[in-house]
């Protein structure tokens, strides 16, 4: 059933909030622990902060703040059709997860976006900021299959490797910054592009 609260919203003394199927508003801040968000909708007027000690399944769900948005998962965030948005100019999206999945699904920032994982990560999803975008993998792999995109600058950094069968657009200065090999069967834009690799493909 739906919630609909006027002032600031904190969960984050249960060990747990189901919102698979849900609807949870608040017109101000949100704070949730331990968050299932499986085909549901949270929107935030305010920030929406996130923590999970667990995985996150955030698949064909949506996620939506007006200001910024802190997520941090200690495992998995799953994202498979699902959205992550901010919506105003303080709308930063800071989002640090052990692995990441973007099946289909969108992450996007109306201002800063910054993701930090643990693991190889694939993107078959949608990554944009309309400020700008940095992504740092852990000294991982990351291959990316769909759209990686910035309004200014884009950052990659701390990647083993980098496959990509996609597009990777800057309309700033563009640092790929890749301990072993780039291999690119798309396309890499940027106004400014730096390319650190040791084997370009």
């Amino acid at each position: 059933f739906p919630v609909t609260i006027a002032n600031s919203f904190n969960l984050s003394n249960l060990q747990a909030f189901d919102n698979s199927t849900g609807y949870l508003y608040s017109g101000s801040d949100i704070a949730i622990k331990n968050l299932t968000n499986t085909s549901g909708t949270v929107i935030s007027s305010g920030g929406l902060n996130i923590t999970n000690s667990i995985d996150f399944d955030n698949t064909l769900g949506i996620l939506s703040s007006q200001n910024a948005m802190n997520i941090s998962v200690a495992g998995l965030l799953n994202n498979s059709q699902g959205t992550i948005s901010t919506q105003s100019t303080n709308g930063n999206i800071n989002l640090t997860s052990s692995t990441l999945t973007n099946d289909s699904g969108t992450i996007n920032s109306n201002k800063d976006l910054s993701i930090n994982l643990n693991n190889n990560f694939t993107n078959n999803g949608v990554l944009s900021s309309n400020s700008a975008t940095s992504l740092s993998l852990g000294n991982h792999d990351f291959i990316n299959n769909s759209d990686l995109q910035s309004g200014t600058n884009l950052t990659i950094a701390n990647t083993s490797n980098l496959v990509n069968t996609g597009e990777i657009l800057s309309l700033g200065s563009a640092h790929l910054n890749i301990t072993n090999g780039l291999s690119n069967q798309g396309d890499i834009v940027g106004n400014d592009l730096t390319i650190s690799s040791q084997d370009l493909s």
